[in-house]
């Protein structure tokens, strides 16, 4: 979970840019709803992006051969999150 104060719009914006890094690097599809985003796919075989207020959580479950690059993947998707809470 990542502690943040942008404001619900501002922060959707963010991730529809994320949401979209991530379709072109691990084939993700996405579906926003208010205040979450579910993601799903082959290499990514389920997500959920989070949010409120005051923090952000992502939940991610790998297909089988992304879990053999799981710490790069999970660097890239906190490198891009660090981003998105810092600007």
């Amino acid at each position: 979970m990542v502690a943040h104060l942008m404001i619900s719009p501002e922060l959707r914006s963010h991730l529809e840019e994320l949401a979209k890094e991530m379709k072109k690097q691990f084939g993700s599809q996405s579906q926003f709803q208010e205040n979450g985003v579910r993601l799903s796919g082959s290499k990514l075989k389920r997500g959920m992006v989070t949010w409120t207020s005051e923090s952000l959580s992502v939940e991610l479950t790998l297909g089988l051969m992304a879990k053999m690059f799981k710490s790069q993947i999970q660097e890239e998707i906190e490198r891009q999150i660090n981003v998105i809470v810092v600007s």
